[in-house]
């Protein structure tokens, strides 16, 4: 018998296509599902089954896209946090299961992960991004995980959305910071290319407005306070030669 998996996430009222692909997407994969609708107004019907608990702004107040660990001091067992704008495959629980047992369930495990460098010069441009586009043929230590793409057993880490999450929309920096105050690792895990399939998104969202503003300073300002990141190991050759092999075959696919 496995430990419990349960799912959650945050959805915004003009997602909700979206979020019913997304749902459908991880529904069989999950024992329990939460999601955190922050605005809407009216309740999809298709939230109405029998795995599913969802929360309203009214209900819990407004947490932006942090509202995925609403839950999170109460879950027992695997907890995945995903987003409502992604497509996922029929394995990735079942994958992101095997890389926190192949991690002894000593580390947080997701599909898109950061690097930071030091010194810190800025949030967005002192980092090296492992996307989901990427082939990673080998586990990767990273320094924060994308949360709606990560995986965490209670046993490894827990978080309080009172206390670790203090700023809304900045959930991926905060995890990081977590999971460096408790010294746990964070891997993004061997996959294959465009593994996770991303949706369209026509309204907002966090990195758009960051370009749209290209203000990152609070963030710098996390990332500077809890400086030194620690120094992690080279990326495997491998790994490497994989992800610059996947450009090298897209500019040479944009050029035909």
């Amino acid at each position: 018998m496995r430990d419990s998996v349960t799912i959650s996430l945050t959805t915004l009222p003009d997602r909700v296509a979206l979020l019913e692909q997304a749902l459908d997407s991880v529904y069989h994969q999950a024992d329990a599902i939460n999601v955190y609708l922050d605005g809407h107004t009216e309740i999809p019907s298709f939230l109405d089954r029998e795995k599913i608990t969802y929360q309203t702004r009214e209900q819990g107040g407004s947490w932006g896209a942090r509202g995925k660990f609403y839950w999170a001091r109460n879950v027992k067992g695997y907890h995945v946090t995903i987003d409502d704008d992604i497509v996922y495959p029929s394995d990735y629980v079942s994958k992101l299961i095997d890389g926190i047992e192949r991690h002894q369930r000593q580390a947080i495990v997701g599909v898109l992960g950061h690097r930071f460098r030091e010194p810190i010069k800025s949030f967005y441009n002192s980092r090296t991004t492992y996307t989901l586009r990427m082939p990673i043929p080998a586990d990767v230590l990273v320094h924060s995980v994308g949360s709606g793409t990560m995986a965490y057993h209670s046993d490894t880490i827990t978080f309080d959305i009172d206390q670790d999450f203090p700023k809304k929309n900045m959930e991926d920096l905060y995890v990081g910071v977590m999971a460096k105050r408790a010294g746990v690792p964070i891997y993004v895990i061997a996959r294959p290319p465009r593994w996770l399939y991303p949706l369209p998104v026509t309204g907002y969202s966090i990195y758009g407005e960051w370009q749209k503003q290209q203000d990152d300073r609070v963030q710098t300002e996390i990332l500077r306070t809890e400086s030194p990141w620690p120094v992690l190991p080279p990326i495997p050759h491998v790994v490497h030669r994989a992800i610059q092999q996947f450009y090298l075959n897209e500019m040479a696919r944009q050029k035909k």
